[in-house]
């Protein structure tokens, strides 16, 4: 039941997303995280506080022998997409079958296919990072597409008294890009990450070492993007959306699909878990999708 990797086997054309079984860690805690290794295979780890709460989606570069041989290797002009981004505990899985991530409102995301920015809405607008660190200069990719072979990271850090959702392309620091504020508790990120695609999908929630260096970025750096203040930037109010029942965790939800797995409390860290609810709406076959 542990997932760190996936694989779409069905057809393109069928929106869905994958969803970790548990939240990001919280901001501000205590975490031990892998440093770049020493040799083949090892390892060190260094116990710190984090100033935010992180992962990576790194895509491969080809597709699945088992989705050629079932007859699904991509068209060559239509665009795969992969979307990764975080999601509120109020998310419907119900939204999971038939939607990218991004698209229902308890969703941020950026989306591989058009660099697009996405919340509460299948039209996404344009890359814009509303924070970015001050000597910033832009690289040369202006609109941030990625697909094969590219590492893809999402994280939430706390700023001026708001929690900003940021982005990562192979390493670079691409902004924050939604800013955000609860009134009633500071609420909890689960990564949510949309696919169709026929690239295998490999998840890092801290298992190895991250492309982009967290622990030494100097988020308090970070100035609006344009010409204004912190009072001037635009904060979505997130408290409306966290309903009580729903505060802690969307799998306590009474929508969970009958094979869903039970948590284990008693590995003595978190343990990383994605689901696949349904492909889309003509398919429910499990067959249709590999996790390893």
């Amino acid at each position: 039941g542990k997932y760190s990797s996936c694989h779409l086997r069905a057809a393109l054309g069928g929106d869905r997303c994958v969803l970790a079984r548990q939240p990001l860690p919280k901001l501000g805690a205590w975490a031990a995280l892998p440093s770049e290794p020493h040799g083949p295979g090892s390892w060190s780890l260094q116990l710190s506080r984090s100033s935010c709460t992180y992962y990576e989606v790194e895509i491969g570069t080809a597709a699945s022998a088992s989705t050629v041989s079932r007859g699904f290797a991509p068209p060559p002009r239509r665009p795969q997409c992969v979307s990764v981004g975080v999601a509120l505990g109020c998310l419907k899985f119900a939204r999971l079958r038939s939607a990218q991530s991004g698209w229902d409102e308890s969703t941020w995301a950026l989306h591989g296919d058009d660099g697009h920015i996405f919340h509460g809405s299948g039209r996404g607008r344009s890359f814009r990072a509303v924070l970015v660190p001050k000597a910033w200069k832009p690289s040369a990719r202006h609109i941030p597409r990625f697909g094969a072979g590219d590492i893809v990271g999402c994280g939430v850090v706390p700023i001026e008294g708001c929690l900003g959702i940021f982005f990562t392309l192979n390493g670079e620091f691409l902004g924050v890009c939604f800013l955000l504020r609860s009134e009633a508790e500071q609420p909890r990120f689960w990564p949510c990450v949309g696919v169709d695609a026929h690239w295998p999908i490999h998840f890092n929630f801290g298992s190895r070492p991250f492309c982009f260096n967290a622990g030494s970025f100097n988020f308090a750096d970070l100035v609006p993007a344009a010409p204004m203040t912190f009072e001037d930037l635009d904060v979505e109010d997130v408290s409306r959306l966290l309903r009580p029942r729903q505060l802690g965790n969307p799998w306590s939800n009474d929508e969970l699909p009958p094979d869903h797995l039970e948590d284990d409390m008693r590995a003595p860290l978190p343990r990383w878990r994605l689901m696949q609810y349904l492909l889309d709406r003509r398919h429910a076959d499990p067959e249709e999708a590999e996790f390893s």
